[in-house]
């Protein structure tokens, strides 16, 4: 198995451990969690962001990375990417996500060489529950499925959020 193989599926049980671990009410919250608000970020900065505060909202943050080179060379295109969004990431997300064009390089430790590649990153911000990461490892599955992806890439954090 490649080294970016292992530290992917690494970074899968990791978040499915986390998942479990939160579900079982196993993390309890402590006085610590005081110092992961933006109130508190803020403070340290010297800005004044308590009145702001309760416009925000802790969501969890979700980046997919979607790579758009098949195997064989060829390219995903802009109109399969585009049936891929409507039939599979709108239905899972109505409630809206967004979508970058990006760049993405990774080292091919079989040949030694950095690669790059054309990729989309969906940002989607959610909750934490069982079914919003089912969903999310869903869509990713399917992507690798369907386009013959040896990855995807997941980034989960917690986000403060204001609309």
């Amino acid at each position: 198995m490649s080294t970016y193989k292992t530290k992917s599926l690494y970074a899968v049980i990791f978040l499915l451990s986390y998942a479990v671990v939160l579900s079982c009410g196993c993390i309890a919250a402590t006085e610590d969690v005081k110092t992961s608000t933006p109130e508190y970020a803020a403070g340290n900065n010297g800005l004044n962001f308590s009145p702001l505060y309760s416009d925000f909202e802790e969501k969890i943050s979700y980046e997919i990375y979607f790579g758009l080179s098949r195997p064989d060379g060829t390219t995903i295109t802009e109109t399969d990417w585009d049936n891929f969004v409507n039939e599979e990431i709108v239905p899972r997300f109505p409630e809206g996500f967004t979508i970058v064009d990006s760049k993405g390089y990774w080292h091919d430790y079989s040949t030694n060489v950095t690669i790059s590649e054309n990729s989309k990153i969906v940002i989607i911000y959610g909750g934490f529950s069982e079914e919003d990461i089912q969903k999310i490892i869903d869509l990713k599955n399917i992507y690798k499925e369907e386009f013959e992806q040896d990855s995807v890439m997941l980034v989960v954090s917690s986000s403060f959020v204001s609309f």
